[in-house]
């Protein structure tokens, strides 16, 4: 009604800040992949928190008719939270390339710090200065952290798939690693965490399966 009114002036855009992250994929209970050679997984994400809410101010809009009733600036905001990415079981080898929606990236550009799941490992850092009573060391998990991962102006966790270099990888090529798959087999029968319990000592010999599986 400001045509009634007399008045110039405009609000000015301001834009609500959001208070905590929101999420696409968190699941409790779900399976934990055990992964060899190479995969291209979606992590679950297992912890997060500190989601920090920056304001960012743009200058104010250009005066009115006359001088009077100049526009008001707008007001966004920028986010932040720390992150924990759960990729299935350790130890692996080493995470390559991660594509977060249609980005190809890596660990290190998005401050993500890889934990291969070695049985025994210790709690991530930040958790225990931070959030002693939150300090799991995810035995036998791998997954990636970041104290401080940006999400730009959207408080969304993007898509995440995360190239994983898995349990007895071997080289192929600089990028491409593959598994034998007798060893596949032998780890599955007797693996003393997640295998079937099999006896070691009555394992045959698996060198022709090999040669077959690897064209030998």
């Amino acid at each position: 009604m400001s045509f009634l009114t007399g008045s110039g002036k405009s609000q000015a855009t301001q834009q609500m800040a959001v208070s905590g992250l929101q999420l696409q994929s968190s699941a409790y209970g779900k399976a934990v992949l055990i992964i060899y050679g190479t995969m291209l997984i979606a992590p679950n994400l297992i912890w997060y928190g500190d989601f920090v809410a920056t304001p960012q101010s743009s200058s104010a809009g250009s005066g009115g008719k006359g001088g009077k009733g100049g526009k008001g600036g707008s007001r966004s905001y920028t986010y932040q939270t720390a992150v924990a990415l759960g990729i299935g079981e350790g130890p692996i080898a080493n995470v390559g390339n991660i594509y977060v929606d249609k980005n190809i990236t890596s660990a290190a550009a998005l401050g993500l710090s890889t934990f291969v799941g070695n049985y025994g490992q210790s709690p991530w850092g930040y958790l225990i200065t931070n959030h002693p009573d939150q300090a799991l060391g995810y035995s036998g998990i791998a997954y990636l952290a970041a104290n401080a991962y940006q999400l730009g102006t959207s408080p969304q966790l993007p898509n995440h798939n995360i190239e994983v270099i898995g349990i007895d990888a071997y080289s192929i090529s600089d990028t491409i690693h593959d598994v034998d798959p007798s060893l596949v087999v032998a780890d599955l029968l007797t693996n003393p965490h997640y295998g079937c319990g099999f006896p070691i000592s009555r394992m045959g010999d698996f060198s022709v399966y090999q040669a077959y599986t690897l064209g030998y």
